[in-house]
Formats: structure tokens, C-alpha cells, sequence
């Protein structure tokens, strides 16, 4: 945890109570204060240990759909605009289909989508099925494709005019045997470029780009 944290710090809220005991988020309190990070939370009143022990089996055994439904069936038109979107594009709910959706959001983290803090952009679907197409073009060449750090690396650079999806699907066709897990985004971004400019003349700077 802390070393993904040294490689890229979401701030991800942790749950505290009235008496700032900490209900969600022990592990991520005590990796961000060892490493001096800031840390965000959101007290919750009357929660103690029954509540602590009920969140922690939640979030082992819900997936994020199970999290979408929920908090669509307490009537957030969001997550009601969110299965709609996900139902057209994957009869089976596919992991991609639902980071993409999420990810275009102005970079949603999990914390903030499990409990309920997600705005359904009508806009940001055209840029998902971009992503997804994409992603389903390199699945021959990539059997880690729906890898979620690959997806958050390709979902990032697509923002881009300088990274063209389609000369990167050629040259991964070419050499695929150069792509290899990654265990974050960043080490991602890293692959990706040297796959990009490997054996190009003209070299394309992949991992400066701006998230502004």
C-alpha cells in the first residue's frame, strides 16, 4: 500500500466517527501518515465497532456493481443514468465498461464512488466507447487489457492528440511480446511509450503529459 502510494497518492477518504475513531480506512490512514501525505475523511456519527466490522465484510464481498445498484436503488438518478449507460454497452457488466464509465468522470476515485459522490456526464460516453473500442483492439496482442491500472494508463493518454490509439494497436500488433503486467499506472505509461516509439524515428514523450 505505501508503495503504490509513493507511486501515485489518490486521496481517498477514510470514515471516522464522532470520537474520530477510525470505522473505514486503518490501513490507508497508517500508510498515508508514515509517509507524511495529507489525509482526507468524513465523520459519521454514531458509527462504532458493529459498524466497522459491517463495512469491512462489505467491501470484501461487493463488487462495483453491487455498489451501483445500491445506491441506485436509494434513488440517486446518477448511478440510475450509470447501469442505463453500462447495460447498452456490456450484457454482462464488464469490468472495463464500468472503470471507463467512471474514470471520464473528472478521475472518480473508489472511496468517493462507493459511497454515492459520482455525477453521470451524458458527454463523457462517446469518450468511454472511444476507450472501450480500443481496449477490445488490443486484447489479441494484450491478454491484460482489462487490467485496471492498463486501462487507467490508456483511458489517460487517449486524452491526448499526441498519443494516436491507432499507431500504438499496430505497433503492440507488432511487438506484443515487449507488453508485460505493470503494477501501476505510471510503470504503464512508462511501457506504453517505449512501445510507441520503438523503432520510430520520431520520438513521442509520453510520460510529462498534463492532467490539466
Amino acid at each position: 500500500l505505501k508503495t503504490s502510494m509513493e507511486q501515485e497518492y489518490l486521496m481517498s477518504p477514510i470514515i471516522v466517527n464522532e470520537k474520530m475513531e477510525i470505522i473505514d480506512g486503518q490501513h490507508r490512514f497508517e500508510a498515508a501518515r508514515q509517509l507524511d501525505l495529507p489525509i482526507r475523511f468524513i465523520k459519521v456519527r454514531g458509527y462504532a465497532l458493529s459498524q466497522m466490522q459491517q463495512m469491512n465484510a462489505l467491501s470484501k464481498d461487493w463488487g462495483l456493481m453491487d455498489h451501483i445498484k445500491a445506491h441506485a436503488d436509494l434513488g440517486n438518478t446518477n448511478f440510475k443514468q450509470l447501469i442505463r449507460y453500462i447495460d447498452e454497452q456490456s450484457e454482462d457488466h464488464s469490468f472495463a465498461t464500468i472503470i471507463t464509465s467512471l474514470g471520464l468522470n473528472g478521475g472518480v476515485n473508489f472511496q468517493q464512488f462507493k459511497i454515492g459522490e459520482y455525477v453521470h456526464k451524458k458527454n463523457n460516453e462517446i469518450k468511454s466507447l472511444k476507450v472501450l473500442e480500443s481496449l477490445e483492439r488490443m486484447k489479441p496482442f494484450y491478454k491484460g487489457a482489462n487490467r485496471l491500472n492498463f486501462i487507467r494508463a490508456i483511458m489517460y493518454l487517449m486524452q491526448y492528440d499526441v498519443f494516436d490509439v491507432d499507431f500504438f494497436i499496430d505497433k503492440l500488433s507488432k511487438y506484443s511480446a515487449m507488453m508485460m503486467d505493470c503494477t501501476s499506472r505510471s510503470r504503464y505509461i512508462d511501457l506504453i511509450e517505449h512501445i510507441y516509439n520503438y523503432k520510430s524515428r520520431k520520438k513521442v514523450s509520453l510520460k510529462y503529459l498534463s492532467d490539466d
